[in-house]
């Protein structure tokens, strides 16, 4: 590229080569040392990426009702830098709450598999915590990678954030996964494993034998003292010579069991009787609670599915954004369950962008016919960029001939 290029640039000063433009519409992120005229490099970024915008509504015109007003709005918003910041807060915002009450349930789950699963090899109980810990990955890294992204495809992230997040918090609350982690319940399992583990051992020896205390004031002789004392001491010989018979037994029936069965044969045995031996354990109460929590994921799992887990992969949905618009209202009526859902979400902040349209019928009309917005005199720039494409196509036509 030549001089007389830059220079016809300059002399047209379109909308697209401002800073703020560059930066805010088309997310580019330039270099310190770059400012206008900017260099051969960062002008042929500019209209690929000016292209790119461009040829997202391409197939505008094979759109129709609702979706088409709410594609309408997404136009209106992604030619302007303000735009696009105040869109994505809003609908950001619609999601904020559940993705909130999402990342609090989503650790009370994790927290309580992770217990049944590694201290009482409740097998059933890994689905729930992988089920789980995937949801809370890929939701994060979508709601993330909206706060790291400029330009128009911010726009576009956010609305499929939001979406995706009211989504997985409808099919958790549909399914009753949601009530699982109250308090109540939660407090029970708590109590069933503290059990087990015997933290409450040393009740039945406090209520069955006097307190100290008593045995002080509520006899008139040190006679009554001593017995008491004597009585604790005999218990206490007792208790640990019970202890003590009870962990040799133990220990010698584990020693034989291991000669026979051999670690290989012993470990397959207890994997087999994981499951059986942790229903023994609890009690029958707190056994029906754990097995709600399987059937309640099992039935989350069928509803949310691979296909959505897939859909909400950030780079499906940059493939997705590449192919248009028309592909990224399909793409997201699939992973959402159906447009409707993504238009009940999205549309109450997208309304009050299409109502700031001067003329939405005529601006519609333009869309179709690929034209640019004709109520907005600044971004009335697409005859500048083909003109100035035309012109570096001929200087590189030229240039590979010389």
């Amino acid at each position: 590229m030549n001089n007389n290029s830059l220079s016809m640039v300059s002399n047209m000063s379109p909308r697209i080569f401002e800073h703020d433009y560059v930066t805010g519409v088309l997310g580019i992120k330039l270099p310190l040392n770059e400012s206008a005229p900017y260099s051969i490099a960062i002008q042929r970024r500019i209209i690929e990426e000016q292209l790119q915008l461009e040829g997202f509504f391409a197939d505008f015109k094979k759109l129709g009702g609702k979706v088409k007003e709410f594609a309408l709005g997404i136009r209106f918003i992604v030619e302007d830098p303000k735009r696009i910041k105040d869109f994505v807060a809003q609908v950001l915002a619609v999601a904020d709450e559940q993705f909130q009450k999402f990342q609090k349930w989503s650790e009370k789950t994790l927290k309580m598999t992770k217990k049944l699963v590694s201290e009482y090899k409740v097998k059933a109980m890994q689905m729930v915590g992988e089920l789980t810990k995937k949801l809370k990955d890929a939701l994060e890294k979508l709601w993330n990678a909206v706060n790291k992204m400029d330009g128009w495809k911010r726009a576009l992230f956010a609305i499929a954030a939001a979406v995706g997040v009211r989504y997985v918090w409808d099919q958790i609350t549909g399914s009753g996964a949601d009530e699982l982690t109250q308090e109540e319940k939660l407090a029970r399992i708590d109590a069933a494993m503290g059990a087990m583990r015997g933290d409450d051992t040393s009740e039945s020896i406090l209520h069955s034998t006097p307190s100290l205390v008593a045995a002080m004031y509520d006899t008139n002789t040190d006679e009554r003292l001593d017995e008491f004392l004597k009585g604790l001491k005999d218990k206490a010989k007792k208790a640990g010579s019970a202890i003590k018979d009870k962990a040799s037994k133990v220990a010698s029936g584990a020693k034989d069991k291991a000669k026979d069965l051999g670690k290989k044969a012993a470990k397959k045995a207890d994997e087999k009787t994981g499951a059986s031996a942790a229903k023994e354990k609890f009690p029958p109460k707190t056994q029906k609670l754990i097995d709600e929590w399987v059937k309640t994921f099992k039935k989350l799992g069928a509803k949310i599915g691979k296909k959505f887990m897939a859909g909400i992969a950030i780079q499906a949905i940059a493939g997705a954004l590449s192919g248009g618009i028309s592909t990224a209202f399909a793409f997201m009526a699939k992973a959402f369950g159906g447009i409707k859902y993504v238009l009940k979400v999205a549309g109450e902040p997208m309304s009050r962008f299409v109502g700031q349209i001067k003329n939405s019928k005529e601006e519609a009309k333009e869309a179709e016919e690929g034209e640019d917005d004709p109520t907005d005199e600044k971004t009335k720039k697409e005859a500048y960029i083909r003109a100035y494409v035309q012109q570096i196509l001929k200087e590189e036509r030229y240039e590979s001939i010389t």
